[in-house]
Formats: C-alpha cells, sequence, structure tokens
C-alpha cells in the first residue's frame, strides 16, 4: 500500500459480490451510479465479525479503523476504494461518545498509518438495532476526523439474532447519515470456486447480493462531496459560431470593343511604303481612329520643298518628291 497517491490498478469487479441495500420490506432494486465504490475485502471482514463478538459488558461498544488503498482503473479511469485490513481499538466506548475515544487514540492511528503505509479509509464502531443511522456525536467525529470526501463509516448492529451493517458517506443530502450506501464484497482466492461460483463472508440480512457491474467513472478524488453543482455556463452571443458570409457577386463581363464604322480604316498599325519615314507612336498611348487617318493623309501630303530664289521675277518654284512615283509638281 502507497500514501503516494491512487494505485494504478484494474477494478477487481470479477471476484466481487455487489451488495445493496434492501427495503423495510425485504425487497430492493439494484443501485445505480455508485461515486467511489467501496470494496471490502473477506479478511477485514473477517477481522471486523471477531471484533464485534468479542465479549463486551452491557451497553459497552467497540470501535475501530479501516486501511486500504485509492486505486483508479487505468481501464475505465474508475477511482474506487480498496478496505483490506482493520485496526481494532481495545478500548471500549459506551454510547455514541466515539468523538473522546478517537482523539485520545489519534497519535496511535497516525503511527500505524505510517506503519502500515496505508490510507485511512474510514471507521467503525458497533450501533443500537436498526434503523442504522449516525447520531449527531457521530456526524461530529466523522466531520472532525474523517474530511475527506471519498472516506466511510461503518456502522455495525448489535443485535445477534438480526445482523445488519452500513456504509455512510457525507454528502451535500443531510439524508446521508440515514442513507446506507451499496459496496463490493471483495472475495479471496478461496472464496471463487472452479465452477465459478462464489462464497460469501456478509451475513447482514438488511443487503441483497447481486451480479457485480462496473460502476462508471467517477469525479476526481479530491473534489468535495458536499460541494453545491455549479452554476450552468452560458455562451455569449458573441463566442457563438457565425453563418459564413454570402459569396460575392460575379463580376461584370467585360464591355464589347466597338464595331468600327463604314468609311473609316482600322486603327491597327500602318505598313510603312517603301522610301517612307514614319515618326514611332509612343509605346504607352494607342493611337485613335481619327489620329489615325489624319496621320495616313500626312503621309500622303507631300513634303514641304526648300524654298529656292531666282528664276522669273523671283518666283519660288516648289519642287518636291511626293506621291508614289519620282516627278516635278506642277506651278501653283
Amino acid at each position: 500500500m502507497s500514501t503516494a497517491g491512487p494505485l494504478r490498478q484494474p477494478i477487481p469487479v470479477a471476484r466481487s459480490i455487489l451488495w445493496s441495500p434492501a427495503a423495510e420490506d425485504g425487497g430492493g432494486q439494484r443501485p445505480g451510479h455508485l461515486p467511489f465504490p467501496v470494496f471490502l475485502s473477506q479478511s477485514a471482514l473477517t477481522a471486523i465479525h471477531e471484533h464485534v463478538a468479542a465479549p463486551a459488558r452491557p451497553g459497552q461498544g467497540v470501535l475501530g479503523f479501516l486501511f486500504g488503498d485509492l486505486c483508479e482503473c487505468p481501464e475505465t479511469n474508475v477511482s474506487y476504494l480498496v478496505i483490506d485490513a482493520a485496526l481494532r481499538l481495545n478500548q471500549a466506548i459506551y454510547g455514541d461518545r466515539t468523538r473522546d475515544v478517537i482523539t485520545r487514540l489519534w497519535d496511535r492511528v497516525q503511527e500505524q498509518l505510517e506503519t502500515q503505509h496505508a490510507h485511512l479509509i474510514g471507521w467503525y464502531h458497533t450501533h443500537p438495532p436498526l434503523p442504522l443511522g449516525l447520531t449527531e456525536h457521530d456526524v461530529e467525529t466523522h466531520e472532525q476526523y474523517f474530511g475527506e470526501p471519498w472516506q466511510v463509516a461503518l456502522l455495525l448492529g448489535t443485535d445477534p439474532e438480526e445482523p445488519a451493517a452500513g456504509f455512510f458517506r457525507a454528502g451535500p443530502d443531510e439524508a446521508w447519515t440515514s442513507t446506507p450506501l451499496a459496496f463490493y464484497e471483495l472475495l479471496g482466492p478461496e472464496s471463487i470456486r472452479p465452477d465459478g461460483k462464489k462464497r460469501s463472508f456478509v451475513t447482514w440480512k438488511n443487503h441483497r447480493a447481486y451480479n457485480p457491474v462496473t460502476p462508471s467513472a467517477a469525479a476526481t478524488l479530491r473534489t468535495p462531496a458536499a460541494r453545491p453543482p455549479s452554476e450552468p455556463k452560458f455562451t455569449p452571443a458573441a463566442a457563438k459560431p457565425q453563418p459564413p458570409p454570402p459569396p460575392p457577386p460575379p463580376p461584370p463581363p467585360p464591355p464589347a470593343p466597338p464595331a468600327p464604322q463604314p468609311g473609316r480604316r482600322s486603327t491597327r498599325a500602318q505598313v510603312p511604303h517603301r522610301g517612307r519615314r514614319h515618326a514611332a507612336a509612343p509605346a504607352t498611348q494607342a493611337p485613335s481612329a481619327s489620329s489615325s487617318a489624319h496621320a495616313t493623309a500626312a503621309c500622303r501630303a507631300p513634303p514641304p520643298a526648300r524654298a529656292r530664289t531666282g528664276g522669273r521675277g523671283g518666283r519660288r518654284r516648289p519642287r518636291g518628291d511626293g506621291g508614289r512615283g519620282r516627278g516635278r509638281a506642277h506651278m501653283a
């Protein structure tokens, strides 16, 4: 046994018998969810029975402590308790003054825990006959010395004709002091026969046996059992997922090029004639239709003649080489 933390080992459901408190008429039903289920080994149960059966004076009760392990199943993540030892106290108790006895013997209990490297799972003591329930002094003792949410108290009836017992655990409901818990009886190897039949050591008539089932995972062991449920959480509107935006409209089709007008030439580049020089059009701006036509007309016009002085009366005679052929231009 270790006190470092929960032991990671499979939950021993297959080697157990499930016991559930019976109703007043003897009937009952299978228990539902079992938070922190308790597995009481047959060796610890035998020690408790022997302690209770010891001779006692009238009005005298017995008290002891439950040692064991906190475990967690690696397959199902179920946290559970295993009680495999009982520390019996020889000092008798009278009435329900259990806190006075535990206060005087508390140091001895701590020494035993360190020696056995065990966890203190809970405590047990005898109680008047049915109905079983913790008294006001029992509640004070449990809350002072057994404040962990998983620790339990085992009450044992004193009527030999009607043996009865019950596990109790503190919770938010005030009825926990009179509501016994279901538990598992952990069988020893000799109690499981080759044919699969199981032998039980439980003689408590206020419980009924059921086939064991694997309990569901419970909250962490550090969560107090008496903590009220938290308030519901709401997601603000801004944090809710928004629907995707609609797709953008398709872009408009490009405009169709203008149809060429009749009587005008195309705006594509003109092929220069042989012997003609053309000015290069700027690369950054395409010429318009009108400017292209004008440029074509300018190419057909003869270049200005060089002015000459002479001849008759000092007249100027223009000379050029316009047109397609070479020749003289007529006089104006």
